[in-house]
Order: structure tokens, then C-alpha cells, then sequence
């Protein structure tokens, strides 16, 4: 996935992303199409919960494999999507979707953000 990030390049790649992944919901569609710019990073971050949700979810997908991983891969992998990865990294713990070892030198995807992420925006 993370390969295919860094070749996005106009929206409608963007939205065949979006469905390939599952993010056919019309609320998650209208803040992707808001919050990112044409090359499918991330313009600026949304100040509503709800709507970061969507952002994360969207970033999250590019942890698909099987982790751990320290964290120059973890901002490695974010920096395709915006240049504020802790913003990203931080969204991450703090919904629960990662866990992060207390030195910071492993990270882990939590096995319920699977199911999470195809319930569609409310988490």
C-alpha cells in the first residue's frame, strides 16, 4: 500500500483507492476529498474527531503488514502522506489503533483496528 501512496497523483486515483479500501462511505469520500490535495497527501489536519478518524484510517492502511516497526519506518511510511508524522504517530496511540513500546523503539498495530476500519466512520 505504501508504494501505492507515493504514486498517487490526481483525486481519482485517490478515489480508486479510497474503494479498493473500503472507504465507499460517503462521509469518509467528503473529508478525504477536504483534506487532502491532489497528490493524496494530507493539506491540513481536521479539527472535528470524527473527521481526523477518517484521516487516520486513511493513513493507517499503510501499516497493512505485519509490524513491528521502529520509528524511522513508521515516519518513513507517514512522510508519503504529510511532513507532521507525529501528529499521525500520536493520533495513532491515542485512538488505540498502535501501541508503542515505552523507549519508542517498536510499534504495533492492535489487532482490533482490522475491524475498525471496515465499520466505516464511527469508531
Amino acid at each position: 500500500m505504501h508504494e501505492r501512496a507515493r504514486t498517487l497523483s490526481s483525486h481519482d486515483e485517490l478515489r480508486e483507492l479510497a474503494a479498493i479500501d473500503g472507504l465507499e462511505d460517503p462521509f469518509d469520500r467528503k473529508v478525504l476529498s477536504t483534506f487532502l490535495d491532489e497528490e493524496g497527501r494530507i493539506a491540513t489536519f481536521p479539527m472535528k474527531r470524527k473527521k481526523f478518524e477518517v484521516i487516520l484510517r486513511y493513513a493507517l492502511r499503510l501499516f497493512e503488514d505485519e509490524g513491528p516497526w521502529d520509528e524511522n519506518e513508521v515516519n518513513r511510511r507517514l512522510e508519503t502522506l504529510s511532513e507532521d508524522t507525529a501528529t499521525l504517530r500520536r493520533g495513532f496511540i491515542d485512538h488505540g489503533w498502535m501501541t508503542r513500546d515505552p523507549g519508542g523503539r517498536a510499534y504495533r498495530r492492535e489487532r482490533h483496528t482490522t475491524a475498525a476500519l471496515s465499520e466505516g466512520p464511527a469508531l
